[in-house]
C-alpha cells in the first residue's frame, strides 16, 4: 500500500491507492499525528538553533572586540598615559640639559675669548 500526504494536507486528508482496511486506519492516523509532531519538533530546533547561534556570533563579538576596549580604555589606558607623560618629560629634561651644555660651551668660549685664553689668541 502506498500512501502519500498533501502539503497542505489537514487531518485525515490523504490519499491512497487502496482503501485502508481494518486496523490500517489507525495506524495511518497514527503515523500522521507522529508525522505531525516531529514535524513541530524539527521548527522548535530549527528556530532554537538560530537563536543560539545568533547569541554565540554576539558572545564572541563581546569577547574579542567589546571587552578588550573596555579593557584598554578602563585599566591601560591611564598607565600608557603616563608612561607617554614621562616619556616626554625625560626627553624634555633631556633636550634642556643639550641647552645647558651648549650655553655652558659657549660661555666658556666667550670668557676665554675675554681674557686671551681663545683659539684665535694662541697662535699668537
Amino acid at each position: 500500500m502506498s500512501v502519500r500526504f498533501w502539503p497542505e494536507a489537514q487531518e485525515g486528508r490523504y490519499t491512497y491507492s487502496m482503501p485502508p482496511i481494518g486496523p490500517e486506519q489507525g495506524y495511518l492516523k497514527e503515523i500522521y499525528t507522529l508525522t505531525k509532531e516531529n514535524n513541530r519538533m524539527l521548527k522548535r530546533m530549527r528556530r532554537s538553533s538560530i537563536f543560539w547561534g545568533v547569541v554565540k556570533f554576539l558572545w564572541w563579538v563581546f569577547l574579542l572586540i567589546v571587552l578588550p576596549v573596555l579593557l584598554y580604555q578602563y585599566y591601560i589606558a591611564p598607565f600608557v598615559d603616563q608612561a607617554q607623560h614621562t616619556y616626554q618629560s625625560v626627553q624634555q629634561g633631556a633636550n634642556q640639559v643639550q641647552n645647558f651644555q651648549q650655553y655652558l660651551t659657549k660661555l666658556l668660549h666667550d670668557t676665554l675669548a675675554r681674557f686671551g685664553f681663545g683659539s684665535s689668541s694662541s697662535g699668537n
